[in-house]
Formats: structure tokens, C-alpha cells, sequence
């Protein structure tokens, strides 16, 4: 049974479908206090789009497109002087080309709740647990 299924049922625990649900599958139910599970929906979507264009503009500002995985970059070798030779040619500074990748990691949180916990929830206690989520 999908998580989503738990939070929001609209079917019975049998025939619950895998995959993703949207606003429409919390039905008609509300919170113990009277407020309605798609406001609480509409709400947690909008803040997650303010959330993720503040982001996305943070992210532009310290980061470039690339299409690749890794890059050769020149790293330079510590120059010393060297005593002359008799015919004037020294050795060059040297460089060696490394290559750097960019690493990629992903990361995640999820919150969601239970039949039984929005059966006596508040709109308070539900609204907090999405707050925790985007905070970390």
C-alpha cells in the first residue's frame, strides 16, 4: 500500500493503487478542528513552489550547466629555481592535467501520515510536520 494511499484513502485497503496521487484524492475529509484536507494540500503545494523558485534562483547564482561528468582541469606543480646549466636551459614549470568530477548526490525527505492520525488531527499538528520538512 502506498504511502499516499495511507495519508489520503479513497479506496479500500485492498485495492489501493501504487503511484502517485494529487489533490483530488483527499476527498471531502477535513481535520478534527474543521478545515479542509485540500486546503491543507493547497497550502503545503503552494509554499513548496515559493520553497523551490528561492532555491532555484540560489542555485543559479552558484552553479553552471554541464552536460559532463568530469572535466580535465590544469593543476600547476610547485616551481623551484634550479642552479644554471651550461648552455641556459632550464627545466619549465610543468602542469598535470587531472581530471575532477562533479558529484552528484540526491537528497530526500518525506513526511506522511496515517487514516488514524488525521481521524484527530489539527490543522496545528499537520501544518507543523510539513514545516519541519521544509525546514530541513
Amino acid at each position: 500500500m502506498s504511502l499516499l494511499h495511507k495519508i489520503f484513502p479513497l479506496w479500500g485497503a485492498t485495492a489501493a493503487p501504487e503511484g502517485y496521487h494529487g489533490r483530488a484524492d483527499v476527498g471531502e475529509r477535513s481535520t478534527i478542528d474543521g478545515t479542509a484536507l485540500a486546503t491543507l494540500w493547497d497550502d503545503f503545494s503552494s509554499r513548496l513552489n515559493v520553497f523551490n523558485a528561492m532555491h532555484s534562483a540560489v542555485e543559479a547564482r552558484l552553479s553552471a550547466p554541464t552536460l559532463l561528468t568530469t572535466e580535465r582541469v590544469a593543476v600547476m606543480r610547485r616551481a623551484q629555481m634550479e642552479e644554471a646549466s651550461e648552455f641556459g636551459q632550464p627545466k619549465l614549470i610543468r602542469t598535470e592535467r587531472l581530471a575532477r568530477a562533479y558529484p552528484l548526490v540526491h537528497w530526500d525527505l518525506g513526511f506522511g501520515f496515517t487514516q488514524e492520525f488525521l481521524d484527530d488531527a489539527t490543522t496545528q499538528e499537520i501544518s507543523n510536520i510539513s514545516v519541519l520538512a521544509q525546514e530541513a
